[in-house]
């Protein structure tokens, strides 16, 4: 957490980020002081109540993330990042005067129409501003910064809400409010002057202003690529449920807390704290490194929550106080179990907005980022219609919560296929080691040779978790009996290592292409790993990797305090050859290269 906080105090991030909150907070001030001005002050206009023109103010703002957000991405891709976010902070310098002159004139359907210039504005800007950060921080930073982006959006979403509603109270609202959403654009306008200067991703990318053909593209390129969609669509999950969160709260608040404005207000504000609670605490666990491997056991501990949150019977007694919730065990039971939800979705969603970035090509970054959007305003279009018709059909807030814990289903069984193998190194994991490093920004080639030193069940149960994708074991035949050994038998393939190390054999058909091989030597001498190596530059002609994984037995965790699993790929081209003499060069590279992976992993602790 630490690390991730420095970065505040560099000029790379700390201009972004007051940029980005300052977005994030107009958005909310605006949009709160609207339906306060239509809820409290006006009671209907051209014969629509207040309740739907409540409902109509989320739509309009929600539509041009829609329509829009691919032409936003196609921008970002298209021009410099940092001239764009400048270009974009001045429109919203303009929209928040216009904003001014719609509260000054208490024009309902004029503030409509600002808010959906607003919302297209928060269109655009939402491709640029993540696919901006993987080029402002190093990766090892990117998990941390994300933390930081979330954590950030989330409090100025709450100050916003609370601002918003607050100052429709004054009396002079229609220029408090207004004064205060031209000064927050300003402030952005300039901390975005300060932002270093950043390339476009791909200065001939195609650009067409008319919506639907580019969001149809868009969304068609993205979700071509497999693993890209599955992080989309488990992203989109997230805010399903979140908007869900977000839009019942005021019935949890009257009909299960029997409580007021007050408790609604204690309750958003345990929720969103919630979340960057959690969003801060996945980089301190992950360590700055973003996997995915733990999505499917934070999906299904939301669920758990929904679970209780559905179960719950609502108060007898409406409480008198503020904190009459917290002597009550029922309502402190019930915003524990909220708090929790929230946590879990900041852990949950941080590390999967990473990887997309981290996956995700730059110079079609941006274009990335719009698919995800679009996909997740559709998932909060989903959400709503999943609340209709659980009211409409006569369902409770209960019904609801019970609906959002059978949906987690769908996010597990996605991400349990993202990168293959996800249910092999979930199940592993704890069993197998402590902590999954990789070492620096390398990933393995799919389909490589890995060779490590020591052929231990330890060690295979380690490979089996730290390696992703479909994966076969090659041991010599005493160590596939082992007991250890025979368990791994269900998510791993097995092979016995021929004798002469000879039969190290290709792919048998291009399935077995894309599956990594791992090594284990026989125990016979320090010569039998550089021999193994030799034949498989002369018999094989995949990618190359090394891998040194940490074992109780033989590292002092006095020196050691953490077991790792480090894994590098080797610098070597993947082909075979036929000179002996060209093999075993290769072959004292690979050794080297795996000497040097074992100090780093096992004596700089020292």
């Amino acid at each position: 957490m630490s690390s991730a906080v420095r970065l505040l105090a560099t000029r790379r991030f700390l201009p972004f980020f007051v940029t980005l909150l300052t977005g994030a907070y107009n958005d909310n001030v605006f949009r709160y002081a609207l339906v306060a001005l239509i809820t409290f002050r006006l009671v209907e206009l051209a014969g629509f109540g207040s309740g739907e023109l409540v409902a109509a103010s989320a739509g309009v703002f929600l539509l041009p993330f829609l329509l829009f957000s691919a032409v936003g991405g196609m921008l970002a891709d298209r021009m410099p990042r940092h001239l764009l976010i400048r270009r974009l902070k001045i429109t919203e310098t303009v929209l928040m005067l216009l904003a001014w002159l719609g509260f000054w004139l208490d024009s309902v359907g004029f503030l409509f129409v600002v808010l959906f210039l607003t919302g297209l504005q928060s269109a655009l800007f939402g491709p640029v501003k993540y696919a901006v950060l993987p080029n402002l921080l190093a990766r090892r930073e990117l998990l941390g910064g994300n933390a930081l982006v979330a954590t950030g959006t989330f409090l100025a979403i709450l100050a916003g809400t609370v601002t918003g509603t607050g100052l429709m109270a004054a009396s002079g609202y229609m220029h408090w409010v207004p004064g205060l959403l031209v000064a927050s654009a300003g402030l952005g306008y300039l901390t975005s002057l300060l932002m270093p200067a950043q390339p476009a991703g791909d200065a001939a990318a195609p650009l067409t202003l008319e919506p639907f053909g580019p969001m149809l593209r868009v969304l068609r390129d993205g979700m071509r690529q497999p693993d890209m969609a599955r992080l989309m669509l488990a992203i989109s999950w997230f805010w399903m449920i979140g908007i869900t969160v977000l839009t019942q709260l005021p019935l949890l608040a009257r009909d299960t807390l029997a409580g007021d404005e007050h408790t609604l207000t204690a309750a958003l504000a345990i929720f969103i704290v919630g979340l960057g609670i959690g969003a801060l605490l996945c980089n301190r666990v992950l360590r700055g490194r973003a996997r995915a491997v733990w999505a499917p056991l934070a999906a299904l501990a939301m669920g758990a929550a929904f679970w209780r949150l559905g179960l719950t019977a609502p108060l007898a007694a409406a409480p008198t106080e503020a904190m009459d919730l917290l002597r009550d065990p029922q309502a402190a039971g019930i915003l524990g179990t909220l708090l929790l939800l929230a946590v879990l979705g900041g852990f949950y969603v941080v590390p999967l907005y990473t990887l997309l970035q981290q996956r995700a090509q730059n110079e079609r970054r941006a274009r990335i980022i719009a698919c995800n959007n679009i996909l997740n305003a559709g998932a909060m279009v989903l959400a709503s219609l999943i609340a209709f018709g659980t009211f409409r059909s006569g369902g409770t807030l209960e019904t609801l919560w019970l609906a959002m814990a059978a949906s987690v289903l769908a996010p597990v069984l996605i991400m349990l296929r993202f990168g293959g193998g996800s249910l092999r190194r979930l199940l592993l994991w704890p069993a197998a080691t402590l902590e999954l490093a990789a070492d620096g920004d390398r990933r393995l080639p799919r389909g490589c040779l890995v060779f490590t030193r020591y052929a231990t069940p330890w060690v295979a149960w380690s490979m089996a978790a730290a390696i992703p994708g479909r994966l076969e074991l090659h041991a010599s035949p005493e160590l596939l009996q082992h007991p250890a050994m025979r368990l791994l038998a269900p998510w791993v393939r097995l092979r016995p290592l021929d004798a002469a190390h000879a039969a190290v054999h290709g792919p048998r058909d291009d399935g077995d292409l894309q599956r990594t091989l791992v090594l284990l030597p026989p125990r016979r001498g320090e010569a039998a790993l550089p021999e193994l190596m030799q034949a498989a530059r002369q018999h094989c002609d995949r990618p190359v990797a090394v891998a040194s994984a940490t074992e109780p037995s033989r590292h002092m965790p006095r020196f050691h305090p953490h077991l790792q699993v480090m894994l590098r790929a080797c610098p070597l081209p993947a082909q075979r050859h036929a000179d002996a003499a060209a093999a075993r060069r290769d072959a004292c590279a690979m050794y080297d290269t795996l000497a040097e992976l074992e100090y780093h992993t096992r004596y700089r602790h020292c």
